[in-house]
Parts: structure tokens; C-alpha cells; sequence
């Protein structure tokens, strides 16, 4: 189907946005003609062996690290950050069906998509992965929609544009004082909190699954808080294992925010105004990579693309890259697309600027 709300494993309908709002004929026309050429050039079709590969490198990562980490925990902690770092890879790609497609075998096939889900997400990742699904869906549909994105809607801890504040008291939320302080430095908090505490956040709102009687979702998030209790214990130096396998862990955090931080958000008016497409674009920032870094960002450095087309398996956004590119172009949508670190740069800098504008209540 060529046309249809964006899902997580579909296409959109750009004539339509999700509020009724309406684009022009012609962005529609050459965005469906788009969607027709990755079609036809078979960009829909996962590659078996691509994933294949992702599942051994997983199995790669965590051996060895249980192998050296007697030895070598600094090593094995690099090791295990990577091991839970492309999990959350691929349980992004498996919630946007591009990875179990398949109607043969086991290992691959859409029949067991919520068991592969339960590994890769709550077993390896340490996040629920079902829920974690129905945020992704709901932040395609509502890309930096103020205060109505379920996965950039961060108030009262992160703020990324001045006029999220009102709009979230409006809503009846509150920001205390002490949150007020904590938002003044957020530009300074941001980094060490995703690298070194988000993880520890994670696990706890595991809880919640078993309070909610979702017994087996909350058994795959103990089971990865027991891979790390034996890895620590297997660790000779513990607190560099476990420092060293935090921070790399932690990085996937700062992709994930870098994608959106410091893009314009959003009211339903200005979202209605400026249509699906461009909003998806305006809202979305890529990441420059090459040949030997692009598998540490795991797609998410192709987020215009993503956004557009979600659709499309990880493998095959390079391919249609170009093609993206052309199409902003022609209709004067910014692309942007920076190396990692000023991206890291450019959103500290523009966490600093909107916090100047949170009042401190003393």
C-alpha cells in the first residue's frame, strides 16, 4: 500500500497529516513518485544475512566479554556497552518490521516477532520492548509535537524549546523550583545523566510491568539485570567494568535525543500549517558517517530518511539517500546532516540557550 498513516513499518499518507491538515499537489505527487521508485528498486525487502549477522555480532560482543573480563574488565566493559547498544538497534528495526519478515524458518520469521522483541528488547536491551514500541509509533505520528511526543517530551527534566514551558503548564504540569534549577543546567547535567544514570532509569520503571501483572515482559528485564550481576561478579576490577560498560551504553541515548534535540517543535496549528512532510523534515537532523563508523550509529543516522519513509530496512538508507536529497531539495526543505560531535556540539549549546529562559523560583 502506497499510501497510509505512517506506521512503524509503513509509508504516509502526505495528503492527509495526522490533525486533517493538507499538503500541496505537488510535494504530494513527487513524494508518492518517490515511494513508487524505492518500491520498484526492491528498498522495501530485508536482507536475511544483514540480520543474520547483527544476531551473531550480539552473541560475538557478549562471549567475549564474559571470556576477558576476568582479565581485561575494562575490555569486556567496552564490550558489553556494544552488546546493549546494537540490541537497542535492532529492537528499533524489529519495531518497524523490518527484521523478522519472513513466513519460513524460526529465526527470522514475522510468527514469532513478539518473542524476538522479548530477546532483543527486554533480555539484551533492558527495556520493555512492547511499550517502548507503541512510544515509536506514536512519536512518527506526532514528530515533536509539543508536549504530545511520547519519546521527545521530557519537561520537567529536559526542556528543548522555550515554549514547551507554558504549553506544558497549560496541560497542567509543573516544574518545581528544584526542577526550575535543575533545567537552568541542563546543558551541563544532560551528557552525565544519559551516559551514566538513564540505564539505572530504565530498569526501575521495569517495575511497573510487574506491578501491571505483565510477569513475562518483566522477567526478560530481570534477565538482563542478571547478565550484568554475573558479569560483575565475573569481573576482577568491577567498577571499571561496570563505568566502562555504562558510558558505552549510554552513548545510545545521546543518538536517540540527536536525532530531534534541537530541531523546532511544534503546536497542532503550526503542524496543521506546515503539513506532514515538511514537519518530518524540518523536525529531523541526520548524522554524517562513513564506511567504518556508520555501524556504530545503527541507522538512526538516516533519521530524514527513516522519518519519510519508515518503512525501509536499515540496510538499504544509503540507497535511497540521494533520492531523499533531491526530493528536499526541489521543494526547499533543509536537510541537514552534521558529524557527531557537533551535533553533540550544536545540542549542548542549544540546551544552554533555552534554558536561559527557565525562571528560577527562589
Amino acid at each position: 500500500m502506497e499510501q497510509g498513516f505512517p506506521t512503524l513499518g509503513g509509508t504516509a499518507d502526505p495528503s492527509v497529516g495526522s490533525d486533517g491538515s493538507s499538503e500541496s499537489p505537488e510535494i504530494t505527487k513527487d513524494y508518492i513518485a518517490l515511494n513508487r521508485r524505492i518500491r520498484s528498486a526492491g528498498l522495501y525487502e530485508t536482507r536475511d544475512s544483514y540480520y543474520v549477522g547483527k544476531y551473531l555480532l550480539l552473541v560475538a560482543f557478549l562471549t567475549t566479554a564474559w571470556v576477558v573480563a576476568p582479565q581485561v574488565p575494562v575490555i569486556a566493559g567496552l564490550l558489553f556497552g556494544l552488546f546493549i547498544q546494537q540490541a537497542a538497534f535492532i529492537g528499533h528495526d524489529l519495531g518497524h518490521n523490518s527484521v523478522m519478515t519472513r513466513t519460513r524458518g524460526w529465526l527470522l520469521n514475522r510468527k514469532y516477532k513478539r518473542a524476538g522483541t522479548w530477546v532483543i528488547a527486554n533480555v539484551c536491551f533492558g527495556i520493555d520492548g512492547i511499550k517502548w514500541s507503541r512510544n515509536h509509533e506514536g512519536h512518527h505520528k506526532v514528530n515533536l509535537l509539543y508536549d504530545e511526543d511520547p519519546q521527545n517530551s521530557h519537561l520537567p527534566w529536559l526542556l528543548y524549546e522555550a515554549g514547551e514551558i507554558d504549553y506544558y503548564c497549560e496541560r497542567g504540569g509543573r516544574i518545581s523550583p528544584f526542577n526550575r534549577l535543575w533545567l537552568r543546567h541542563q546543558h551541563l547535567l544532560a551528557l552525565p545523566v544519559m551516559l551514566l544514570v538513564q540505564k539505572f532509569n530504565m530498569i526501575q520503571k521495569g517495575t511497573k510491568l510487574y506491578k501491571k501483572g505483565h510477569y513475562f515482559r518483566f522477567l526478560g528485564m530481570v534477565i538482563h539485570v542478571l547478565i550484568w550481576i554475573a558479569l560483575v561478579l565475573r569481573s576482577d576490577y568491577s567498577p571499571v567494568f561496570v563505568l566502562t560498560a555504562m558510558v558505552t551504553a549510554g552513548v545510545i541515548h545521546i543518538q536517540i535525543l540527536l536525532s530531534h534535540a534541537y530541531m523546532p517543535r511544534f503546536t497542532k496549528a503550526e503542524q496543521h500549517r506546515i503539513g506532514w512532510i515538511r514537519y518530518q523534515v524540518l523536525g529531523t537532523q541526520n548524522v554524517d558517517t562513513s564506511w567504518y563508523d556508520g555501524w556504530f550509529h545503527g541507522g538512526l543516522q538516516y533519521q530524514i530518511e527513516h522519518h519519510l519513509y519508515a518503512g525501509v530496512p536499515r540496510h538499504n538508507l544509503p540507497k535511497i539517500q540521494p533520492w531523499v536529497m533531491e526530493f528536499c531539495a526541489k521543494h526547499g526543505l533543509p536537510y541537514r546532516s552534521d558529524p557527531f560531535l557537533v551535533c553533540i556540539t550544536d545540542m549542548l549549546r542549544s540546551f544552554y540557550r533555552e534554558s536561559r529562559n527557565v525562571e528560577v523560583l527562589v
